[in-house]
């Protein structure tokens, strides 16, 4: 349909005159559009359309990353620890065993970014857990400089009290977490052959990275020298999570396994009657230290190593017990101290041995070779000529071999195969046939070395 302009005589059209009457009696005025606002507006509505785009390549880029991180607010994967392998004697009794054990665990990121659960936490940890303020956050502050756990170790053995008071709290930041527990048969007895484990450290991660920080991992001892073989390959739990951080599901994903067994040549019944008769010995004579080692001369196994002053160890598998660990630590007598591996000592006549196959196989003397001992060996003394320097026998033993040098323990004889003598000694006749020059200081230190 056509529309019908009408204009007047002076060629105005309807519109337009009733425009201009509407103006007049308005008093507004019209006036052109200005171009340049609108250039504007396109402008910045063209570049808040290429941030957008820019910033949706950017996370497109990372997808993968923001799906992983999506996916961990959705689950939390937790590590489940698996069970040492067992320490038996070569009869096969039990000597260091596992407990299950319930652990209570900070996780550290939940406690350093959910402030509003920080005093709670610290007052749970000092109240039921019986860890003092001030050791918690020492805890913190140094794992916190060396940046190498998710989780610490607040507790190691809850028991059912903490254990519900922990879960009725219900704080995120605290983990109640399965476990096993050491626990070692006679610990004072074989303590210082089994050691201890403990709470994995800084240095233990640099050795085993595949470590996590509420593992636990051998100290000392037989523990720590059979890590790899002791340990166990833990398990893997994944806990489904709603948006507020609810667990709603838990389901286990790869299930622990036990470590390897640990056989010893240690003879468990031997080794009680030897630390009860040393003890008693020690006992009698009013001393406090002494160390006995048991080695089969047919093959070199261990029977049985004590030493006294011994320790639990025991102690040292519960957090609970700092008090007794410190009072360990500054003993004057040093328990911890192992005499039998760690101590020097003169070697005795146990070196007897060693020489005389010395002096056979550097032709000092033949095995038939007799030296004269009555009881002790006296040596000129230059300065003093009348005091001569006068070096024991432990008994008179008279003409005397290899054999029965080796036989009766005889010093004299190896005094004089080891740094030689004069044919006389002070009017004694030491020796029968051509002087023995002895095998020297440094023919010994050889063959010590």
């Amino acid at each position: 349909m056509r529309r019908l302009r009408l204009k007047n005589r002076d060629g105005v059209s309807f519109e337009e005159s009733i425009s201009d009457d509407w103006v007049k009696e308005s008093d507004v005025f019209e006036r052109p559009i200005d171009l340049k606002f609108p250039f504007y507006v396109g402008i910045f509505v063209v570049l808040i359309c290429l941030l957008a785009l820019g910033r949706i390549s950017f996370l497109a880029a990372d997808a993968r990353f923001y799906k992983a991180r999506a996916s961990a607010n959705l689950s939390h994967i937790q590590r489940i620890p698996a069970p040492r392998g067992l320490i038996v004697d070569y009869k096969g009794q039990v000597l260091a065993d596992n407990k299950p054990v319930f652990l209570a665990l900070l996780d550290v990121n939940e406690f350093l970014s959910k402030l509003d659960f920080k005093e709670g936490t610290v007052k749970a940890t000092e109240e039921i857990l019986g860890v003092p303020e001030e050791d918690f956050w020492k805890m913190v502050e140094e794992n916190g400089k060396k940046a190498f756990n998710e989780v610490l170790v607040l507790n190691n053995d809850l028991d059912q009290n903490q254990l519900v008071k922990l879960e009725t709290l219900n704080l995120p930041t605290i983990q109640i977490s399965n476990g096993f527990g050491r626990t070692y048969e006679d610990g004072k007895i074989f303590a210082p052959i089994l050691g201890y484990t403990g709470v994995v450290s800084e240095s233990d991660l640099e050795d085993f990275p595949e470590l996590g920080g509420g593992d636990f991992v051998g100290k000392t001892g037989l523990e720590v020298f059979y890590e790899s073989h002791l340990r166990g390959s833990p398990g893997v739990a994944i806990k489904i999570r709603d948006a507020k951080g609810n667990i709603i599901e838990e389901k286990e994903k790869v299930k622990p396994g036990i470590g390897k067994e640990l056989k010893l040549t240690v003879n468990a019944g031997f080794q009680k009657y030897f630390y009860n008769r040393l003890q008693a010995g020690l006992d009698d004579l009013g001393r406090t230290v002494g160390l006995g080692l048991a080695i089969d001369p047919r093959d070199g196994r261990v029977l049985s190593m004590v030493n006294i002053p011994s320790y639990d160890n025991n102690i040292f598998t519960s957090l609970g017990r700092r008090e007794e660990v410190a009072k360990l630590l500054t003993s004057p007598s040093r328990p911890l101290f192992n005499r039998v591996v760690g101590g020097l000592y003169a070697p005795g006549s146990t070196i007897k041995p060693l020489h005389a196959v010395a002096a056979l196989e550097e032709k000092v003397v033949e095995s038939e070779r007799k030296v004269f001992s009555p009881g002790y060996l006296d040596i000129a003394n230059p300065y003093n000529p009348d005091q001569p320097s006068r070096f024991l026998d432990w008994q008179y033993q008279g003409w005397v071999d290899m054999y029965s040098a080796l036989a009766q323990s005889s010093n004299v004889y190896f005094y004089t195969v080891g740094g030689g003598a004069p044919a006389r000694s002070l009017g004694e006749t030491v020796y029968e046939g051509p002087r023995i020059t002895g095998l020297g200081i440094k023919r010994l230190n050889d063959w010590w070395k």
